[in-house]
């Protein structure tokens, strides 16, 4: 059965990827089905789905990983394999191991003669060295250009060796959304790990899936088993430091949540369709109103809506005095959001909750599963915000209306922002609390701090020049768009 991915993000109906305007304009125009993208010439810093792909799985015990790639496409995994190590330490782990990777280093003979020998010795090199339960093989642009058989050389060593061999389809090339590489992993898990549907004889009523990306940290996978604790209910995280036999375990949850909307969404509206696992999707729980909003989402779901209120009322009285003291900090102050789009639009929802003024929000699309979130950021701030999808970053524009918009903040990370003057902060962090009650006190800390100790950056401003001339920076933003249509095309800053 082939691995790939059969539709890539960009091509779901309502997702659009490069788009800006007023917040409250896009929002009318994505409910009127009137919005369109524009046609970019120039495409900044598109990140690779391999990347994401591997970020997944990377966790993962007893599983090994084969880069069926260039050398330098397994670059990546060297700071995925440092977060490894973060989250073994914080997870007391006193043996901490490595991430077992190998990457079949294809070079240009492979490229004129194939890389299937390669591979094929690859993962015979994993078996020997690692005797692993799974082995997960990722392709690359170049693998999929020379058009190496993955899916038949997998299923040939499946039947070889002990472990598991499962492709994963996740070249850079095929789309333009990195998030599309989430998909790539899911869709390999649905295909060549799960029971089907007749073969699953029992249901777990304490179970919940929780899935989560690896940017979050073992200590907010902690704070959220905290939060669902008063519902009855253990959490099965994946594939977040997951296994093979929690990943099998997946099938007989009760309840499956996400921790970002864009994050295994459609493979959890799939649990639902064909195992009858309801679901909840929700804002990232990220600051006190997305909190309340994911955990009363999943309560719903489970009949425990009087244990969710009271939880979260006792919540708000531990943590409000706190917040109060960081509010004080952060009063009045604007902030712009960059970021990628589950995160985006919680931290944008977080800016309230600390007495702050969005002053804008770029992220990678504009999808139906944000929508509500940019309702509800349009009646917060009265939608007079920049709202930029911009799928590959268009870091060239970004700094022009950094310069025009001026916010004392940039939550997450904007081209050129440091040699304008503006302090950035962000808000994920694998090594500390950010999710949840407890987490909405470290982040505004942070944030207060980024704020309040800018001597280094205002140094920078004044001795390196921004990486553009003033003409630019002076021009339209939207220099580089062809056949903007819309408002939102059209709509200046």
């Amino acid at each position: 059965m082939s691995g790939v991915v059969t539709q890539k993000r960009e091509d779901r109906a309502g997702v659009y990827i490069n788009v800006r305007g007023e917040g409250q304009a896009l929002h009318r125009e994505f409910g009127l089905g009137c919005m369109a993208d524009s046609d970019s010439s120039l495409q900044q810093g598109i990140q690779c789905q391999e990347m994401n792909s591997i970020s997944s799985l990377i966790t993962m015990s007893g599983a090994a990983f084969i880069m069926h790639s260039p050398l330098g496409c397994s670059g990546c995994v060297g700071g995925f394999n440092q977060l490894y190590h973060v989250g073994q330490f914080h997870d007391g782990v006193q043996h901490i191991k490595n991430a077992r990777y190998i990457a079949t280093n294809l070079d240009e003979r492979d490229v004129i003669l194939g890389g299937e020998q390669k591979l094929t010795d690859a993962v015979l090199e994993a078996q020997r060295r690692y005797t692993p339960d799974v082995i997960f093989i990722l392709t690359s642009c170049v693998s999929g250009i020379i058009g190496d058989d993955v899916d038949t050389i997998a299923a040939e060593l499946d039947k070889q060796v002990s472990a598991r061999v499962i492709p994963i389809h996740c070249e850079g090339f095929r789309s333009k959304l990195p998030a599309t590489g989430f998909d790539a992993a899911f869709n390999a898990i649905k295909h060549y790990i799960l029971p089907k549907p007749e073969e699953v004889t029992e249901r777990d009523d304490n179970l919940i899936n929780i899935f989560a990306p690896m940017s979050m940290g073992i200590a907010d996978q902690k704070e959220l088993a905290r939060l669902v604790e008063p519902l009855g209910l253990v959490p099965n995280f994946i594939p977040f430091y997951a296994s093979l036999e929690k990943l099998r375990k997946i099938v007989t949850a009760r309840v499956s949540a996400s921790i970002c909307q864009v994050f295994a969404d459609e493979f959890v509206e799939w649990l639902g369709d064909t195992y009858g696992i309801p679901y909840a999707i929700t804002c990232m729980p990220l600051g006190v109103k997305s909190t309340d909003a994911w955990l009363t989402a999943i309560a719903e779901k489970v009949g425990k809506e009087a244990e969710a209120a009271a939880f979260i009322a006792s919540e708000h009285a531990r943590v409000a005095p706190q917040i109060a003291e960081v509010r004080e900090r952060l009063q009045g102050k604007t902030a712009y959001v960059s970021t990628g789009t589950g995160r985006a639009f919680a931290a944008a929802a977080l800016v309230e909750d600390y007495g702050m003024k969005l002053a804008g929000l770029r992220t990678r699309s504009y999808e139906t599963g944000i929508h509500d979130n940019v309702e509800r950021l349009t009646e917060q701030y009265g939608g007079q915000y920049l709202l930029d999808i911009a799928h590959g970053g268009q870091g060239h524009q970004e700094v022009s209306y950094l310069k025009k918009l001026k916010p004392d903040l940039i939550i997450g990370a904007a081209s050129g922002a440091h040699r304008l003057g503006i302090p950035v902060s962000h808000v994920l962090d694998a090594a500390r609390p950010t999710l949840g009650y407890s987490g909405i006190l470290y982040v505004g800390r942070k944030l207060a701090e980024a704020i309040e100790n800018t001597a280094f950056i205002e140094k920078l401003a004044q001795h390196r020049r921004p990486p553009y001339k003033d003409s630019w920076y002076d021009a339209d933003y939207k220099k580089f768009n062809r056949a903007a249509a819309g408002s939102g095309g059209d709509a200046d800053v």
